[in-house]
């Protein structure tokens, strides 16, 4: 960015000033208080009114303070101080102490003037009341010593009528206050606190509205060039997200937009002090971040690293601000100055750029250079006092800086275009390579899919057979499981029917002698010792008989959970299930193994009832699980750390079962010695066991957990290596 974003504070306002004043004002941080020229007794002379108008800036008297008997014209204000109110307010410490005060001007005015209608270009920084002849005519805004009373207002060359008085001698009076608590800061330009030229009307209202035609459309394009402009970078960005020079450089239209809007309301709209200082601060926040967006969308565009200066750019444009609240006669050339330093920054990287042969870097260049004549022109024009040029070369400048922009990211766009279109070319000719090479690679494959149809149609009758073969021995394995379980449920049951038996067996026996012994007592003809002993064998028999029905009971029993599963589900008594094969489990174990012993613990929830399941396939899930059990708690019993800690471990298995909400669970725990991690995931795979070679088919649990599924239910196991594991069945309630 440039001296056109400070240029653009200094147009509106400066417009009327006097030629030999304005370049001055825009270069010095505070003008010195100048001081009416009172030829001889003060008096302002007004002969004639010139094109340019009459500005009423000598011959006026100040002082501090509040009385209205000083608006009147036979006031002696002899012993006032000369002090003119086209001066800044930082220049008037009486005023600025005080808050309020008085100006008067005492006119000569010429006879061809008297009585004649005048126009009056007024410029107001403040709260006035004008007084002519004592009179009052014009209030601007609110004049008071309260803050909270006052009404300030802010314009530049605003039109007001003026009807001089018959006598020659005349007095202007202005009644001013400006509370320090308005917000005052200084803007590179000068601000006087009553400015009052005047006018013939016919030539007032030509210039008004010549300048209002003018400024309208200089305003109207500087408004309306960057906003586009911005929306087109930003659309750019979106659509190649890698260029973030597009964005970058959108932020700076946007920001530009922003305060080019916001420093022509601060400067058309008539409104209060604060209000007006307000705008232009937020406007040079707009100004610094659109400045220091772009430098930092060409350091991207360009992949120029970041160095010192331009962190020292970022500083000093953070220190615009606060700087402004720190020193007044300082802060307008430190802000000034901010602007030419970017330009030279944004020149040195376009000449790098240039000689770096970057595509598109001409144009900026050119643009740079442009620029730079468009505020040299400003300057010279502004000197020479050729308002309506100076403001066109601003507006030239804008346009230069937008336009150049435009071009290049245009450029860009274009060379973005042709590079996809050549890169398209490219696709579209290795596409055609590729697709010819495909042609190729099908006619190869053809002629060989022959020879692997003929080889897959081998390898598949191969296939077949070793499936048909892994099928039968499978088959094989199941059938060994089933038999070993049912081998299991044999010892079990024949272990159950010999207590039956051998209850019967016994009582028959005694029966046999007591016979015998009635029959002697009958022969010796003692019928009550007959019948005594007649008694014991009934007693007896009916032993016998209870005995038989309950090995019977267990015969048809186990025969009835042995037999083939017809898969139809029945009401069973789960707990009563799981104790019968708890006891057929334990008992086959010690059919097989007299050494082998273990403690069983029940823990049934007589809450549950019965259940609808299959009851052969759930006892041969339970079973299986018990018998696992047992088997880990035997293993543990005889390993080495069970023979050293023989006195203190004891085999133990737990059976239970528990109804949750709509769950019933039946656990099989044990105190083993528990299921290694490393082998967790693979317990219920078929064929996996860790039991020694020859001792296990790995089809339990297999089975087991395909029964469990069958049943809408789950089989999880909780295991800790070491201390034992427990199989939890989950069946629907």
């Amino acid at each position: 960015m440039s001296l056109l974003l400070s240029c653009h504070k200094i147009v509106y306002l400066k417009k009327n000033m006097r030629r030999q004043r304005s370049i001055l004002l825009f270069l010095l941080l505070a003008a010195a208080p100048v001081l009416a020229q009172d030829t001889t007794a003060g008096v302002f002379h007004v002969t004639n009114i010139s094109k340019e108008g009459l500005t009423l800036d000598q011959g006026w008297k100040f002082s501090a303070g509040d009385n209205p008997e000083w608006a009147k014209p036979d006031f002696e204000d002899k012993a006032w101080l000369s002090i003119s109110p086209t001066i800044e307010l930082h220049n008037l410490p009486e005023l600025k102490q005080s808050g309020i005060g008085w100006f008067r001007l005492k006119l000569d005015v010429d006879s061809s003037l008297l009585g004649e209608s005048l126009s009056m270009a007024i410029t107001n920084m403040g709260a006035s009341e004008i007084y002519l002849n004592g009179q009052l005519i014009y209030k601007i805004g609110i004049v008071s010593k309260d803050y909270k009373e006052e009404l300030t207002r802010f314009f530049v060359n605003q039109l007001y009528s003026l009807k001089l008085g018959k006598n020659s001698s005349q007095t202007i009076a202005i009644r001013y206050s400006f509370n320090k608590k308005n917000l005052y800061l200084k803007f590179s330009f000068k601000r006087p606190l009553v400015r009052i030229i005047l006018k013939n009307n016919n030539q007032a209202f030509i210039d008004h509205i010549k300048e209002d035609s003018f400024e309208s459309t200089l305003r109207t394009i500087q408004v309306s060039f960057y906003l586009p402009l911005g929306f087109l970078l930003f659309f750019l960005f979106i659509s190649f997200r890698l260029r973030r020079e597009y964005l970058y450089a959108g932020i700076s239209c946007f920001c530009l937009f922003a305060a080019i809007l916001l420093h022509i309301l601060a400067e058309t709209e008539t409104t209060t002090v604060t209000r007006t200082n307000l705008l232009l601060l937020i406007t040079q926040i707009f100004y610094i971040l659109g400045a220091l967006a772009l430098i930092h969308s060409i350091y991207i565009l360009y992949n120029q690293k970041r160095n010192w200066f331009y962190y020292l750019l970022v500083l000093y444009g953070l220190l615009i601000i606060p700087f402004f609240f720190i020193s007044y006669d300082s802060s307008g050339l430190f802000n000034a100055c901010f602007f030419p330093v970017i330009n030279i920054e944004f020149l040195r990287l376009n000449i790098l750029a240039v000689r770096r042969c970057r595509p598109g870097a001409w144009t900026l260049l050119c643009t740079s250079i442009l620029f730079a004549l468009a505020i040299l022109s400003y300057i010279i024009l502004n000197y020479l006092g050729k308002d309506d040029l100076s403001t066109l070369s601003v507006t030239v400048s804008y346009i230069t800086l937008g336009l150049g922009l435009s071009l290049f990211y245009a450029g860009e766009f274009a060379r973005t275009a042709s590079s996809l279109n050549m890169r398209i070319v490219e696709v579209e000719q290795l596409s055609e390579k590729m697709i010819a090479q495909e042609k190729e690679k099908q006619q190869i494959l053809s002629s060989q899919n022959e020879t692997l149809e003929k080889q897959v149609t081998e390898r598949t009758a191969a296939l077949s057979q070793s499936l048909k073969e892994l099928k039968e021995t499978q088959e094989q394995l199941i059938q060994r499981e089933k038999m070993a379980s049912l081998g299991e449920l044999t010892a079990g049951i024949a272990h159950e029917i010999q207590n039956p038996l051998n209850f019967v067996n016994n009582f028959s026996e005694v029966n046999k002698e007591l016979l015998e012994e009635m029959k002697e007592e009958i022969d010796k003809g003692k019928t009550d010792e007959a019948k005594i002993i007649a008694d014991d064998v009934i007693y007896n028999q009916e032993k016998i008989t209870e005995h038989g029905k309950r090995a019977d009971a267990i015969v048809k029993g186990m025969l009835y959970h042995s037999r083939s599963s017809n898969s139809v589900k029945e009401s069973t008594d789960i707990n009563k299930l799981a104790d019968e094969y708890l006891r057929l489990a334990y008992h086959g174990l010690r059919a097989k193994d007299k050494s082998f012993n273990a403690t069983m613990k029940t823990d049934y929830d007589e809450t549950i009832g019965n259940i609808i399941i299959v009851p052969q396939d759930i006892g041969r899930v339970i079973l299986n699980l018990i018998t696992n059990a047992f088997y880990a708690v035997d293993e543990k019993k005889k390993s080495s750390f069970a023979e050293a800690t023989e006195d203190k471990y004891e085999p133990t298995v737990l059976v239970s079962t528990k109804k949750i909400s709509d769950k019933v669970l039946i656990s099989v725990k044990d105190n083993g010695n528990g299921i290694p991690q490393k082998v967790l995931d693979k317990i219920f795979l078929p064929f996996f066991t860790t039991k020694p070679t020859g001792q296990g088919t790995g089809l339990g649990l297999s089975m087991s957990y395909d029964i469990v599924i069958a049943h809408g239910g789950e089989l999880k196991v909780e295991t800790k290596e070491g201390e034992g594991a427990e199989f939890i069945i989950q069946l629907p309630a």
